[in-house]
C-alpha cells in the first residue's frame, strides 16, 4: 500500500492534488513541522519567516497544494490592486524537482485572476532562486534607485509590449528610465503603439512595465503631446503607480 508523501507520483499521474484556499490550523502545524526539521536539518531557512506565515494564515493570504489532509507546499501573498505579491512559496524539502511548484503557482495565478490581478510581483530569497522563477516566466525588474534585492514579475494577463523607441506613431506612450529634468539628455527607454476600443479610451491591451515613480511618462496622441509628467504625477484615474507602470486607459 503506498502511504504518506511517497503517493506524490500517483496523485500527478491521477491529477488529484488539491489546491486549499482555506487550510486549517491542523495544515498549518503540519507545515511547521516539516520547515522546522528542514531548518534543524541546516536546509533552506523558511522557518524564520514563520511569523509572517502564520500571520498569512490568519488573514486568509496562504494557499496549500495537498493530497487529501496531506500538505505538500504552501504559497503566501498579498494582493493590492492589480498586483500579487508573493511572499513565500516552498514545497516539502522531499518532493522537490517534480513539478509541484509550478501547478501551486498555476492554480494560485488562476484564483488570482478572479480578482482581476494583472500581474505577479516577488524578491528571489534566497538569490538562487531566480533561476526556477525564470523557468516558471518571471522577468528582471529594471534597476531601480536605491533597491538591492532581485524584484521579479509575471503579467497573468495578454498586455501590450513596448516596441522599438523612435519609430513614428501617431498615438504612443514614452517612457524614460529618469526624472523629467534629465529627459532632453536621455532616450526613451520604452515606447507603446497604442490602439483603443471602441470607446476612444480604453487599451484593447494594458501596459504593464515594473517602473520607478520618478520617471517621467509621456502620452501622444494623433501625433501631438497631451500629457508629460513624472508617473508619479500623472492622474490617478489614468495610470497606478507604486513598482509598476500600469494603463488600462488614457483620459484626455
Amino acid at each position: 500500500m503506498v502511504t504518506g508523501y511517497h503517493i506524490q507520483e500517483l496523485c500527478l499521474m491521477l491529477k488529484i492534488l488539491q489546491t486549499n484556499l482555506n487550510p486549517s490550523r491542523k495544515h498549518l502545524l503540519q507545515i511547521e513541522k516539516w520547515l522546522s526539521k528542514e531548518y534543524n536539518s541546516g536546509g533552506h531557512q523558511f522557518y524564520g519567516n514563520w511569523n509572517g506565515i502564520v500571520k498569512s494564515f490568519e488573514n486568509q493570504n496562504l494557499i496549500t497544494i495537498q493530497y487529501e489532509d496531506l500538505v505538500y507546499g504552501f504559497l503566501t501573498f498579498k494582493l493590492d490592486d492589480y498586483v500579487a505579491h508573493i511572499d513565500i512559496c516552498v514545497i516539502h524539502s522531499e518532493q522537490r524537482r517534480k513539478g509541484l511548484g509550478k501547478e501551486l503557482l498555476d492554480r494560485s495565478t488562476e484564483y488570482f485572476q478572479s480578482f482581476g490581478i494583472l500581474v505577479l510581483e516577488l524578491f528571489c530569497v534566497p538569490k538562487s532562486s531566480q533561476s526556477t522563477w525564470k523557468r516558471l516566466g518571471f522577468l528582471d525588474f529594471p534597476e531601480f534607485p536605491h533597491n538591492n534585492r532581485i524584484s521579479m514579475f509575471k503579467p497573468i494577463v495578454e498586455y501590450l509590449k513596448p516596441n522599438n523607441p523612435g519609430e513614428t506613431k501617431q498615438n504612443k506612450i514614452l517612457l524614460w528610465e529618469c526624472k523629467g529634468y534629465r529627459k532632453e539628455r536621455e532616450n526613451p527607454k520604452y515606447q507603446w503603439e497604442l490602439q483603443f476600443e471602441n470607446d476612444g479610451k480604453t487599451l484593447q491591451k494594458p501596459i504593464i512595465q515594473p517602473a520607478y515613480y520618478k520617471w517621467n511618462l509621456q502620452a501622444i496622441i494623433n501625433g501631438e503631446i497631451i500629457l508629460e509628467e513624472e508617473i508619479e504625477r500623472f492622474p490617478n484615474n489614468n495610470v497606478e503607480h507604486g513598482n509598476f507602470l500600469i494603463i488600462r486607459e488614457l483620459i484626455v
